[in-house]
């Protein structure tokens, strides 16, 4: 399998708001990482787009760092064959 590679300063989508004050170009790491991942699901989608859908699913929190506010039971929503499984520790 070929993975396309995505980085955060790409012209198409690093000026995009992940939430106010949050550019993908400065914040965009967990984002670009997904969506280069995601395909090993049979999902793809470009980092603007997902930074979209995420809004729209309640993925991202309005305010604050992104990394700190995205929530990772959104992805179940974003995606319905993601399914997320609790960390356990001993």
């Amino acid at each position: 399998m070929l993975y396309k590679l995505y980085g955060q300063q790409d012209i198409k989508w690093r000026n995009k708001e992940l939430a106010p004050g949050y550019s993908c170009a400065n914040y965009g790491c967990l984002v670009t990482s997904l969506c280069m991942g995601l395909p090993n699901l049979g999902i793809n989608i470009l980092p603007d787009d997902f930074i979209d859908l995420a809004k729209s699913r309640k993925g991202i929190a309005q305010s604050g760092e992104f990394i700190a506010q995205f929530d990772w039971d959104a992805l179940p929503r974003m995606f319905g064959k993601v399914k997320m499984f609790k960390r356990m520790t001993t």
